[in-house]
């Protein structure tokens, strides 16, 4: 083995040593920074998570009014609906009850004295038809039984339908009005 002389030993030894502090030194000081850099970004988050939560509840207490209005406006609409099915459900019935046990419509633009069925002149005498019930022509212009059902059944159904347009138009317009209060 070689032999050094013993100051190059201490001059080693001292390097070896200077360098293991100064190394420590910075390594001492790069943990100081993570440590102040980590606290300065757990404040900033601390203040975006406060942040967040103010939206948060802003936002909630929105959406619940909105859903607490939606459900009264739902509410009220849905009473005006049934109050226009019971409008329309008791006017078929004065209907029914105005025209007698069997209703049956004339026809407005029937000529007085004509009759369904007749194959000769107006001012001809035909023979009478047998007066009954089932009797298409038992009057001038009136129509017949399996008509009169058929238009009374349109008509009912045209009002269902115009009660589903009435509502559906007062729902759009609550959308759009709820729509312009939000911009």
């Amino acid at each position: 083995m070689i032999q050094l002389p013993y100051k190059i030993i201490a001059v080693l030894v001292a390097f070896i040593a200077l360098s293991g502090a100064f190394f420590g030194y910075g390594h001492i000081q790069y943990a100081k920074g993570v440590e102040v850099t980590t606290a300065a970004d757990n404040t900033k988050i601390d203040r975006l998570k406060l942040d967040a939560a103010g939206v948060l509840a802003k936002e909630t207490a929105r959406a619940n009014t909105a859903e607490r209005d939606l459900q009264a406006f739902k509410n009220n609409q849905e009473l005006k609906d049934a109050d226009n099915q019971k409008t329309v459900s008791d006017l078929a019935g004065q209907l029914r009850r105005a025209a007698g046990v069997a209703v049956r419509l004339r026809d407005p633009n029937a000529a007085p004295g004509c009759r369904l069925g007749s194959s000769g002149t107006t001012g001809q005498s035909t023979p009478a038809p047998s007066v009954g019930a089932d009797n298409g022509a038992e009057a001038g212009g009136l129509l017949s039984k399996q008509l009169t059902e058929f238009l009374l059944s349109q008509a009912a159904a045209a009002d269902a339908i115009n009660n589903a347009y009435q509502s559906c138009r007062a729902d759009s317009l609550n959308i759009r009005a709820q729509d312009f209060q939000d911009r």
